[in-house]
């Protein structure tokens, strides 16, 4: 006959430290626009761009993605009562939302730090080691910008350069050049408010501009409040 484990005193003394250290871990669930992890590095060996950076700052959650040529860095929103500890977290590639499966991005919590994340099947991944590169060497400081015209801005819609893109453009491996080089394309700003010209491997194409309603000095003014946003965010999180 078994005998039943009996409870003893020194495990009651253990049972506060215990639930105090299971309250303390939680899933925080980070609301990240889904196509970030187009920017992100995809070879692994590049671990510490191979994903996104997520900062948690004074006020806001952002994340940030590179793969070394692109930068892009987007505002995130945590959902229900739990949230994102204040600092920094690299999240790898495989833990981040795609359009496909539009899921949120899963983060293990456990007191203020983030300890990892868990993929699209639930199953833990560690979080990636290294430094992301640093944010503000990278964004083109605001007195570098002197705007000097309506000739320098341009709005486009994003549907239509979608479809001309995919129009002009041949991604195929059998189109690339003998090194593997992907399709670039050209764009060229002819004047204010006329057609903007893009020159692509598979052909050329026209867009029209929208309306514009903004002057240079104004898109620049837009710049510097983005750029001053993402300086409280690090700043706020205790990174650059």
């Amino acid at each position: 006959m078994t005998e039943k484990p009996e409870i003893t005193g020194a495990d009651i003394d253990r049972a506060p430290a215990l639930t105090a250290a299971l309250a303390a871990r939680f899933t925080a669930t980070i609301q990240v626009p889904s196509m970030i992890h187009k920017a992100a590095a995809k070879a692994h060996t590049r671990y510490a761009i191979n994903g996104a950076y997520l900062v948690n700052g004074a006020d806001t959650v952002k994340a940030y993605a590179t793969n070394g040529r692109i930068l892009a860095a987007v505002d995130c929103s945590t959902s229900g009562a739990d949230s994102m500890p204040r600092g920094a977290a690299l999240v790898p590639l495989a833990a981040l939302p795609t359009k496909k499966t539009r899921r949120a991005l899963r983060l293990n919590v456990q007191g203020a730090d983030v300890v990892s994340a868990l993929d699209t099947h639930g199953d833990t991944l560690q979080l990636e080691e290294g430094r992301f590169p640093p944010l503000l060497d990278v964004l083109p400081k605001v007195d570098t910008i002197a705007p000097d015209g309506d000739s320098q801005t341009v709005t486009l819609s994003v549907p239509l350069l979608r479809d001309i893109l995919a129009a002009v453009t041949d991604d195929r491996a059998s189109s690339r050049d003998a090194d593997g080089t992907p399709a670039n394309v050209t764009f060229m700003l002819t004047a204010p408010n006329k057609p903007v010209v893009l020159m692509a491997n598979a052909g050329l194409g026209i867009i029209m501009p929208i309306a514009r309603d903004k002057v240079a000095q104004t898109v620049a003014e837009e710049y510097a409040s983005r750029r001053a946003a993402i300086v409280a965010n690090t700043e706020g999180a205790g990174v650059k």
